[in-house]
């Protein structure tokens, strides 16, 4: 008999459900505190930062499922998660220079 290597399965679901649980752990702290940062630092009214949020938010929902679709049509699991996470990240990034500007 030879030794088959099992890929996938259950050994890999911790580690697939602890990286989805911490990414939802940080993007749920951090649109939480969204609204008031654009009020208090970037003394954005209230209207303008509830369009801002409510297109973040929105977007922060939607793309899991465009995520999943490539993941399981194109590319493997964790290089749609390492891929989405930088352009969360680029995102953010993008996002916080542009109110810096707007506010400047």
């Amino acid at each position: 008999m030879s030794a088959r290597r099992v890929n996938g399965g259950w050994i890999t679901f911790p580690f697939i459900t602890g990286t989805v649980a911490l990414v939802a752990l940080a993007g749920n702290g951090w649109t939480a505190n969204l609204m008031v940062y654009l009020i208090e630092e970037f003394n954005m009214k209230s209207i303008a930062a509830a369009q801002i949020w409510t297109a973040f938010s929105g977007s922060s929902s939607l793309l899991p499922i465009l995520g999943a679709i490539v993941a399981d049509s194109y590319a493997g699991c964790f290089t749609v998660i390492a891929a989405s996470t930088l352009i969360s990240l680029l995102a953010r990034q993008s996002l916080h220079r542009h109110l810096k500007l707007l506010t400047s």
